[in-house]
This record gives structure tokens, C-alpha cells and sequence, in this order.
């Protein structure tokens, strides 16, 4: 099985670092490297590129000329560390359930836009398969997630009356607010393109022509993607006092912090805060071990059955091909 992945995460690579290697990835994978299919994973945590190729040092070797502070796995430990991905055990916030759909919605995504090989296929579904195994294991307690340590945040700073605006009908906002309300925080306003759609009982919804009314909320949250600030510095008075920015990369321009007097947080500092006030309630090492296992297996099964159908040896790209590709800088 010759798949790969080339990525970063938290651990080593601060969210500035992240964010330049998202965008400089997509754009490498547009113009050098479209040929080659490929899933594209990005989140609050990590940004990673799963790949198959029968050349696989050769693409390496030609990402690492273009990418820095990155981390590179095969075949097996490729599969163990999608696995340990998905199930939450490779996660800021261990045992955090939201990369389960991210990885899901990954997969689909490159579904859609390129015909996969049957190598990727296998990676994805097998490791999504481990991860709902994990999830479902009794030594697994989750910990945690982000919807709790942003309302533990809350808590310690602002009132249950405080006013919210939300920018992004995205899901991670959608899982937020629900908690909140849960918990008995009324005063929620969400900003969106598409007001229309939104399903939120008890909120008021406003339109994005509407979101420079940010710097009259106490507390703003953050959580949609684009392709530039959605928060940008501007001149005026900011009554803001707690600004939380989920987006990887980032939604509000980090000048904006110099204007928020009770703080400015992103992913990072979201992660270092919740490693001060949680603990994780299990133990990984068990059900990593086990991942581990599991991956060897499905690799060497899925080799067999290739080698069976006489595939896993063929050649289909052109070794001269490549080294061109390679040599247009």
C-alpha cells in the first residue's frame, strides 16, 4: 500500500505556521502537483496531505523542497496516524469528537472534485472505521471538547447575560451556540451570509452586510473560513472584551488584539487554556497500541489482495514525467 502524508500540527507548528502551509499547499497541489490525487485535511489542529504514488520518495522529496516544518508518514504508519487522527487520540483536546466529521467531510470533498485510487479509498475508510472503533471502546473517555473549553472561557470572564455575536453559520459554531443555550446563555447573535437557512431557535440573526457591528458586542467568536480576514483592524472604539478566533486560517487580522482589552484568543491559546483547567479521563496509550496493530493488519491485507489481482507492483505514472514536474521551479 503506497500512500503517504505530509503535514502539520499544533505540536510542532504554531497557528501562523499552520495557516501558511495551507495556503501554500493548496497552491503547490493546483500547480505542480494536480496530476496526483489526493485528500486535503484541514483543521483547527493540523493541516495534512494523504497522496498515493508508486514513486513516493521522489513526490516527497519535491514537497520538502517546497514546504517547511512538516511531518511525513507511510504506508502503515500513514494509516496508523489517519487512524490516531480521526479518532480523536491526535488531537490539542484529547478525545475531541469533531474530527470524526472533518475527516469524513475530507474524503467526500476529494470524492467529488478527483477520481481517488483504490489505495486512498481503503486509507480513508478503514480509518474511519478504526476511529468509531476507538470512540466505541470502554477504556475511550472523551474529554473535553472545544464547545466546553470555550464555555469553562466564558465563564471565568463574562456574565451568562453578556451579549455574543457569532460570526459563520459553520457547524463548530452551530455546536457552540446549542451548548451555550443548553446551559442558559440567551443574549446570541449569529452574522451570516445566509440568514435565510438558519435553523437556531431563540437567536437573533443578522446579515454579513451587518458585521462591522462586531465592535459593539462584548464578547465575538469566530468560526467560518475564508480566504481573508473577516475582522480587520479599524479605527474605532472596540467595546469588544473577549474576541475568540476558531479559524485556521485565520478570521480576524491579528492586529485587532492590541484593541481587545480582556483578550484575544485563537486555536492556540484556546489549547493552552484548556490544558491548564482539564485533564484528560483516560489513558491513549492502550488504544493507540491497538491502532497500531490494526493498521499493520490492514495493510498487509490490502497488499495481498492487490498482489492476488497482479496490481500492486504496476507503474502508473511515468518516473520521467515526475522528474519534469519536479524540475519546473
Amino acid at each position: 500500500m503506497q500512500i503517504a502524508v505530509v503535514g502539520v500540527n499544533f505540536r510542532q507548528a504554531a497557528v501562523e505556521v499552520r495557516e501558511q502551509f495551507i495556503l501554500r499547499s493548496i497552491e503547490l497541489f493546483k500547480k505542480r502537483f494536480s496530476s496526483f490525487s489526493h485528500v486535503f485535511l484541514a483543521t483547527c489542529n493540523r493541516a495534512e496531505i494523504y497522496f498515493s504514488s508508486r514513486h513516493l520518495p521522489i513526490i516527497q522529496e519535491m514537497i520538502l523542497q517546497e514546504l517547511d516544518h512538516v511531518y511525513i508518514f507511510n504506508d502503515e504508519a500513514c494509516f496508523a496516524h489517519l487512524a490516531k487522527v480521526t479518532s480523536g487520540l491526535d488531537s490539542a483536546i484529547l478525545g475531541e469528537s469533531e474530527i470524526q466529521r472533518q475527516v469524513k467531510e475530507a474524503y467526500k470533498l476529494a470524492i467529488r472534485q478527483q477520481k481517488l485510487p483504490s489505495e486512498l479509498h481503503f486509507l480513508f475508510q478503514k480509518a474511519l472505521k478504526l476511529g468509531k472503533m476507538v470512540r466505541s471502546s470502554c477504556l475511550y473517555r472523551q474529554a473535553s471538547g472545544l464547545k466546553e473549553v470555550i464555555s469553562h472561557l466564558l465563564k471565568k470572564h463574562v456574565d451568562p447575560n453578556t451579549a455574543i455575536l457569532f460570526i459563520g453559520y459553520s457547524q463548530i459554531n452551530r455546536r457552540i451556540i446549542n451548548h451555550l443555550q443548553h446551559l442558559g446563555w440567551n443574549s446570541l447573535t449569529l452574522c451570516t451570509r445566509s440568514p435565510s437557512v438558519v435553523n437556531i431557535k431563540n437567536i437573533k440573526v443578522i446579515d454579513h452586510q451587518s458585521i462591522d457591528s462586531w465592535i459593539n458586542y462584548p464578547v465575538v467568536i469566530v468560526g467560518v473560513k475564508e480566504s481573508s480576514y473577516l475582522l480587520k483592524k479599524i479605527d474605532q472604539k472596540v467595546s469588544t472584551k473577549c474576541l475568540i478566533d476558531l479559524c485556521v486560517p485565520r478570521g480576524v487580522d491579528p492586529s485587532i488584539a492590541f484593541l481587545v482589552e480582556g483578550g484575544f484568543w485563537n486555536i492556540d491559546d484556546l489549547m493552552d487554556f484548556q490544558k491548564k483547567e482539564f485533564k484528560p479521563t483516560f489513558d491513549a496509550a492502550p488504544l493507540e497500541s491497538e491502532i497500531a496493530q490494526k493498521a499493520i493488519f490492514y495493510h498487509l491485507d490490502y497488499r495481498k489482495k492487490m498482489e492476488k489481482k497482479g496490481r500492486y507492483l504496476k507503474i502508473e505514472e511515468p518516473i520521467k514525467e515526475i522528474c519534469s514536474i519536479g524540475s519546473k521551479r
